[in-house]
């Protein structure tokens, strides 16, 4: 498995940035942020229908996708 690949599993999984840092080998949690970590499009849908979530109205039906 390749180190980034590692590195965005590891923290989606819910591991700390210290966690997959050092698991890693780097000596900097900045390196592992900046280069090593990346969203994958299911967190990023996850992350839009929590914040969709928190501005609908009571009462307000959910939309369906079709």
């Amino acid at each position: 498995m390749r180190a980034g690949t590692a590195g965005s599993l590891g923290h989606e999984a819910g591991l700390d940035l210290k966690e997959v840092s050092e698991l890693l080998g780097h000596s900097s949690i900045a390196i592992t942020a900046d280069i090593y970590t990346h969203l994958r499009q299911p967190l990023h849908d996850a992350n839009a229908e929590k914040i969709v979530a928190l501005i609908k109205r009571p009462g307000e039906a959910k939309e369906t996708g079709s």
